[in-house]
């Protein structure tokens, strides 16, 4: 593959409409292995981080072995509840896939499912002035380049 795991699950994402690319100034902008936080940038924000995955054996017809890779979805939300509800809305969309195609660059993958390992998980909510939510969930994926 030449993109990661979460690269293409953020690439769905923006091309479901859920999120949006931050160039494209829009509401819940997401990045890939980076949660930034600075100034101009937006309270609402998301991040597709890569993760460890499980090796599931091998495919004792065909000898291949079966790899699902791990990805998380990070959340930071203004607003409490809406952070909640935004990464539940997400997890739910992303449990929907089932052999879903991805073009990046070119390449076609195929997102052949997605496993939530997780929860939502609430990770905190800052003190102060503030007061944003920081939420996550995971996930395996298989996907294959066709």
């Amino acid at each position: 593959m030449n993109e990661t795991p979460a690269y293409i699950i953020k690439s769905y994402l923006v091309g479901e409409g859920l999120l949006t690319d931050p160039a494209d100034s829009g509401d819940w902008p997401v990045y890939t292995g980076v949660l930034p936080d600075s100034p101009e940038v937006v309270d609402d924000i998301v991040a597709c981080m890569d993760t460890s995955g499980v090796k599931d054996g091998r495919s004792m017809k065909t000898g291949v072995t079966l790899f699902h890779q791990g990805v998380q979805i990070l959340l930071r939300s203004e607003d409490y509840n809406d952070g909640y509800a935004k990464v539940q809305t997400l997890a739910d969309a992303l449990a929907e896939i089932q052999n879903a195609e991805e073009v990046i660059s070119g390449t076609t993958y195929e997102i052949n499912n997605v496993t939530q390992t997780t929860d939502v998980i609430v990770l905190s909510q800052e003190e102060g002035s503030k007061r944003r939510g920081f939420f996550s969930v995971n996930f395996l994926v298989t996907i294959t380049v066709l």
